[in-house]
């Protein structure tokens, strides 16, 4: 049996969002927001540390 790097939950959620049409775009961010609400919040709105570090990468 080979192991997953990803719990069943989340490859699921990886699935449905293809079968569903929406966009890697649109299924990135509702992983990490799902994942992780507080660190995605806090990023969007610059209030945690890594908003700096990762604000040059939104320009490209």
């Amino acid at each position: 049996m080979k192991p997953h790097l990803l719990k069943p939950s989340t490859r699921a959620f990886w699935r449905e969002g293809r079968r569903s049409g929406v966009t890697l775009r649109d299924r990135i961010h509702g992983y990490l927001y799902a994942r992780w609400p507080y660190l995605y919040i806090g990023v969007g709105t610059g209030e945690h540390r890594l908003a700096r570090t990762l604000k040059p990468l939104w320009r490209l």
